[in-house]
């Protein structure tokens, strides 16, 4: 499939081409916050003038990112043209990879997710195996797009970790055979001819939540529980990834030194006890688990929202969540003052695959460069 020019307008001057594409992505990321938006309140939000304003504008709508949207009164003079943004003119197709199979999801610049679709991979599947059914999918959602008048950017993939984002190289992915040193980005844009942005499964989940919730997603834990237990954080306005870029192995920290053996070699990590007990079928014990993980990670990171997403997750949605907000609240001292919120991802079985695409177009379409 080949990629559609993505570039956001026109500017193309020498020195000012910079200036330019920052004042069209202030302007776009205004937009994307609201439902309609007129000159003076964009003028007002990104501190540009109004001439400049109206000069991206006209960009914006040539180049098909945004529309108006009618006319607002405010009173004495002439109606104010609003402009709304063309959420489909620019997407991405996000890939959630687990242990059972892979996961895509059409993305839009608002975030909201469309088509969805899902591969069967045997269980020892290999990289071959994966990217020829990411190459099927991102093949049928880009049709999708076409088919909606919009240009698809790239694709993101969240991938089971370890791996090195920085470099795209998946390092070991725990319980899967042959993904050693595997460079899973190179080998997708080789296979897809388009952007690709790789990162571990909890730190795309992170991101797509904060995409959604802006700035009320601050000091973020968010546990994904799905053929396995990991935590992705987003601290001060940003994915934490850490020195090796594998923070997020919440999964792998030890909760019973006595413990069942876990699939990383040790004994009695959360994800080990976790899936001892939801074998027995006691889901009370399983829930308790993430809830002292989760006890952990408040404590540790001092975050203010916990967030629960996965489908193992979803077959026990409330019983997670009230063992984890229980937990938190019981042993929190002086929770007058410090307050934490327990609650479902926005995007529930979808987080991953959303937050990888939203990724890709903060990266290729909101990146102020």
């Amino acid at each position: 499939m080949a990629l559609r020019n993505i570039s956001l307008a026109m500017t193309t001057r020498g020195g000012t081409d910079r200036i330019g594409r920052r004042s069209e992505v202030l302007v776009l990321d205004a937009a994307r916050r609201g439902e309609a938006v007129d000159r003076a309140s964009l003028a007002a939000q990104t501190e540009l003038t109004p001439q400049a304003v109206s000069n991206v504008l006209t960009r914006l709508t040539d180049a098909g990112l945004v529309e108006t949207a009618g006319t607002r009164s405010a009173g004495v003079g002439k109606p104010a043209t609003v402009y709304r943004m063309r959420d489909a003119a620019r997407q991405a197709v996000g890939v959630h990879v687990t242990r059972r199979g892979v996961r895509l999801a059409q993305v839009d610049l608002r975030g909201n997710v469309g088509e969805r679709l899902w591969f069967d991979l045997k269980s020892d599947f290999g990289p071959e195996a994966l990217i020829e059914r990411v190459r099927e999918g991102v093949g049928q959602l880009g049709e999708t797009i076409d088919g909606e008048g919009g240009a698809l950017v790239g694709v993101g993939i969240g991938m089971i970790g370890p791996l090195d984002h920085g470099r795209g190289i998946v390092r070991d992915a725990y319980s899967l055979k042959g993904w050693h040193d595997v460079p899973l980005c190179d080998l997708a844009h080789e296979a897809l001819r388009m952007p690709i942005v790789l990162d571990k499964d909890v730190a795309a989940a992170a991101a797509g939540q904060a995409w959604a919730l802006g700035t009320d997603a601050a000091d973020t834990a968010l546990i994904l529980i799905e053929a396995g237990v990991g935590a992705g954080l987003w601290l001060r306005d940003a994915a934490y990834r850490g020195a090796h870029t594998n923070a997020g192995e919440f999964g792998h920290t030890v909760v019973d030194i006595n413990g069942p053996r876990c699939v990383c070699g040790r004994e009695g990590c959360v994800e080990a006890v976790h899936d001892a007990a939801i074998a027995t079928g006691d889901i009370e014990a399983a829930a308790n688990v993430i809830a002292v993980g989760a006890l952990n990670l408040v404590e540790t990171l001092d975050v203010q929202h916990v967030v629960l997403t996965g489908t193992d997750f979803a077959r026990h949605q409330q019983d997670y969540l009230d063992a984890v907000a229980a937990t938190i609240e019981r042993h929190r001292p002086r929770s007058s003052w410090r307050s934490v919120t327990v609650a479902a991802a926005a995007h529930g079985e979808d987080s991953v695959a959303a937050g990888a695409g939203a990724q890709v177009l903060q990266r290729f379409v909101f990146d102020l460069g």
